[in-house]
């Protein structure tokens, strides 16, 4: 089964911000992290079970290369991507985020 994968407007400006962060570093490293980024979303199209939860009902997927992962919600056939969180960042961040 398929699910559909919908990114909320704050993961959207997580992703954004990495972006652009990475871009300013080295030319292009922007577009692999985004490439990188998107091949995660593949993966919870296919099986977002597959990963653990984090945080209540939250799961998370890190992304392999990049300091980074994905905080989403399975209901029923849908998966709400709710933060991209920098894993270095505190997370208390991230809890209240997602409250």
């Amino acid at each position: 089964m398929a699910f559909k994968v919908i990114t909320l407007r704050s993961a959207e400006m997580d992703v954004e911000t990495a972006i652009e962060w990475y871009e300013g570093q080295k030319s292009s490293l922007g577009s692999k992290f985004y490439d990188e980024f998107l091949i995660c979303l593949s993966k919870l199209v296919e099986s977002p079970q597959h990963y653990g939860y984090a945080f209540k009902q939250f799961r998370q997927l890190i992304l392999p290369t990049f300091p980074y992962k994905i905080m989403f919600l399975i209901t029923g056939n849908e998966v709400a991507v709710h933060a991209v969180f920098h894993t270095s960042r505190n997370p208390k961040d991230l809890v209240k985020r997602l409250k």
